[in-house]
Parts: C-alpha cells; structure tokens; sequence
C-alpha cells in the first residue's frame, strides 16, 4: 500500500495546464499566502495522452516538496515547453513535452542529490522517504523520466513526456 496503486495508468487526453492549475489550487489551499506561484505556459502544448489523477499527484508532491523547504516566504515557478528529439529508456522520440517545477528554496542537499529517487531516502526527520521514489515510479507508468538540478537558491524538477509513443 505504501508504495502506492499497482494498476495500469487509465490514460485519456490530458490538458497538462488543467493538471499544473488543479495541483496550484490543492497546495494553495493547504498553506497560506507566503508562497507565490507563477505560471509559466506554453499554449501551443498539445494533450498528452496520461492518467490524470496519476500526474495530479506527481506533480503535487513535487511543489508539496518544495513548499516544505521553504524557509518563510518562496517562488515556484510551473513551466511547460516543447521539447524535440528526446530520448526516454533508449526510445527516441520527435517531440515530448517538458514540465519544470523551480523554487527558489534551501536547495536538496548535494549528499542527497544522488539518492533522492530510492526509496526510503529523506532529508526531513519527519518525511518517510517514499515520496519521489513514488514520483519517479509513476512517471515511468506513464512514459516518462523525470531529473533534477538543485543549488541554494534554485531547485529545478524537470519531468519529461513523449507527445507520441
């Protein structure tokens, strides 16, 4: 159970940008106003053919993870744009789409940053260290890799979907 749902992904065409603006209205619900969020969309993304409740909740531990490491007041930028010629698990694909989640926070520990996709791996004495190997996990259910670069002061989760399989 901890490790979360075993079914196969109900994919159906999805709006990325209503999966970005559901989890902003869920997290800004959760906290009050020392966060800001800013919407950085490309609207000429076509759907991506995904499980919607599965990336609602990718990407909702994703900012969850980043409004917990905000020492007071933060930034978190949600980014979308095209991306050509990807590789995914040795695949290629023409075009893909490219989601990125940026704080402007504490930054990931460099001694965490190799591990922080295993499981049972975290940074917070009160954190079960599951949640990005949760993460990383259903983005594979649905075709896709996720990476991170983290420094003080900046954070950037970049998660990455083929638009054709």
């Amino acid at each position: 159970k901890m490790l979360g749902s075993h079914h196969q992904p109900e994919q159906v065409d999805v709006n990325i940008h209503a999966v970005l603006q559901r989890v902003r209205q869920l997290v800004s619900a959760e906290i009050d106003n020392q966060v800001t969020f800013i919407g950085d969309y490309d609207p000429s993304i076509p759907e991506l053919y995904a499980d919607f409740d599965q990336l609602v909740q990718i990407f909702l531990n994703i900012v969850r993870n980043a409004v917990q490491a905000f020492e007071g007041e933060g930034t978190i930028i949600l980014r979308t744009r095209v991306q050509r010629n990807i590789s995914i698990e040795q695949k290629q694909h023409r075009l893909g789409i490219n989601i990125q989640i940026e704080d402007n926070g504490p930054g990931i520990p460099p001694e965490l940053q190799e591990s922080m996709f295993f499981p049972l791996v975290t940074g917070r004495a009160e954190g079960t260290g599951l949640g990005l190997y949760l993460v990383q996990n259903l983005i594979q259910r649905n075709n896709g890799m996720i990476s991170c670069v983290s420094n003080v002061g900046k954070t950037s989760f970049s998660v990455v979907f083929p638009l054709e399989i």
